[in-house]
């Protein structure tokens, strides 16, 4: 049978006395150094301890940590690459220091082990959850058991119905998008995406896309449209070298429904001497800071994911600490027009 540790055992191996560990674990302020907290924090990890939560909150302490679960599935989705995610997190923490509980965040990505996850949360003490993208449903689950509070961040499934949500208006995004390229004389475009029978966020970007097309009357091929698996910039690459040879022929310009991937695809299709936007054009989306960094710099939706990381901080504390009623939270988006996109019509 498994030893259940006390605080005591986390005391001895972190060579600190119960006190610190009951202020590490609760968060109170000027009671600890950070050289510290870190030694009590790798003693409750290397012990499996598990905090009481229903103790903590009874003696009205708070752990002054917030949970944000990101999509990173694999140790090769590094965050410090992931522009998108940066500035996501950005935003969570700029919100959390305009606020006068000073709130930590930390982070996990999502793994196959759901056990993994589920520790995590436990064994932290966590006061709230921010979920980013596709979370597997056992982890709302745990998440609604726990009586967590927990605000859903662009994952619109039947799932997370239950809980605070924060998205974009996804559809109109795919929309202005692809009207763009058909104002500009486009009425061949591909559709690059990352699973619309996966994510209603990119199924409601294939719709507006689908809308555009429809009222200009144009056809919509099922051969123009790319899935991915992966959200990063290799996918980019991945699918240039695969259509490198349609450019021209099947289609002109292509609506890719991710910055990174939209990055990736322009810089390798420009090592294969196929100029963008003179061969082809290309509409992001997201407005990641990237974009307008690269050449030619990125035409994109943007979405302001700084601001959709306040909002998704501001409607979690709100819950935690006002116990505020669930909301669903739609932002507007808009289209950035830069230099990937030519008028063929000229």
């Amino acid at each position: 049978m498994k030893k259940k540790y006390t605080i005591a055992d986390v005391a001895d191996l972190a060579g600190v006395s119960k006190t610190t560990v009951s202020n590490v674990i609760n968060n109170i302020e000027n009671k600890f150094t950070e050289e510290t907290k870190i030694k009590v924090l790798k003693a409750i990890e290397k012990l499996d301890f598990n905090i009481n939560i229903g103790a903590k909150s009874l003696s009205e302490g708070k752990s002054y940590l917030i949970g944000v679960i990101l999509p990173i599935y694999k140790d090769t989705d590094i965050l410090q690459e992931n522009f998108f995610l940066q500035e996501f997190l950005s935003g969570i923490n700029r919100y959390l220091s305009t606020i006068k509980n000073k709130y930590d965040i930390i982070f996990t990505g999502v793994n196959e082990n759901k056990f993994n996850i589920k520790n995590w949360i436990r064994k932290r003490a966590i006061d709230g959850v921010i979920c980013f993208g596709l979370t597997s449903n056992y982890i709302y689950e745990y998440l609604e058991q726990l009586k967590i509070p927990t605000v859903i961040v662009d994952d619109l499934r039947d799932a997370t119905n239950g809980f605070s949500r924060v998205y974009i208006a996804d559809k109109k995004g795919g929309y202005l998008a692809t009207k763009y390229l058909i104002e500009n004389g486009h009425k061949d475009i591909a559709f690059i995406n990352t699973g619309i029978n996966l994510s209603k966020v990119e199924k409601n970007r294939f719709n507006g896309y689908i809308e555009a097309l429809s009222e200009y009357n144009l056809n919509f091929y099922e051969s123009n449209c790319f899935e991915l698996k992966y959200l990063h910039y290799d996918s980019g690459v991945y699918i240039a070298d695969k259509i490198k040879d349609l450019i021209g022929k099947q289609f002109t310009a292509a609506f890719v429904t991710s910055d990174i991937i939209a990055i990736g695809l322009i810089n390798r299709l420009q090592e294969l001497e196929i100029k963008i936007p003179n061969d082809f054009s290309v509409v992001g989306f997201d407005n990641i800071s990237l974009s307008k960094y690269i050449y030619p710099k990125l035409t994109t939706i943007d979405q302001n994911i700084y601001k959709k990381g306040q909002s998704a901080a501001e409607e979690l504390i709100k819950i935690i600490e006002y116990d505020d009623i669930k909301k669903n939270i739609e932002m507007d988006v808009s289209l950035v027009i830069r230099e990937s996109v030519k008028n063929v019509k000229e």
